[in-house]
């Protein structure tokens, strides 16, 4: 659309469009709600821990794709897997498992990247999700 720039993409929700910034700001969101009942839980959001980021893709050619970009550069480690019993159209689940503190400007920069990606390749982006660490010791500062 003319005037919105190079980051007006569109992804399908329903029958209403939504951009890139749109997605971003949901994903935010969400993440330090996330983030919030972490806390509550009594989380350390600065020990170190695997955060692990899930897609969906249609095809194992666009999750070996994806996988690939983000092992090439570094963005984590990823790997693909094949849901036959899931009856919707993606049913191949990329997973990028990233080592790092969930701290909210950790968690919602790595996440929004991820929304980037997904966009960029045209993949279902759900989320991230990691354990919740109680106790800092010398094993997890890093």
């Amino acid at each position: 659309m003319p005037g919105h720039g190079p980051l007006y993409l569109y992804v399908s929700q329903g029958n209403l469009p939504m951009t890139l910034v749109d997605a971003l700001l949901k994903s935010s969101d969400a993440d330090r709600d996330v983030l919030r009942k972490n806390r509550e839980l009594g989380d350390n959001p600065l020990a170190l821990r695997p955060l692990d980021f899930l897609f969906y893709a249609s095809s194992k050619e666009k999750a070996d794709l994806v996988a690939s970009f983000c092992t090439d550069n570094g963005y984590g480690d990823a790997l693909v897997s094949h849901r036959p019993d899931n009856k919707e159209a993606s049913q191949w689940h990329l997973l990028v498992r990233i080592e790092a503190p969930a701290t909210e400007a950790v968690v919602c920069s790595l996440s929004g990247l991820m929304e980037c990606l997904a966009h960029l390749f045209k993949i279902e982006y759900d989320g991230w999700g990691g354990a919740i660490v109680r106790d800092v010791g010398p094993a997890n500062l890093g």
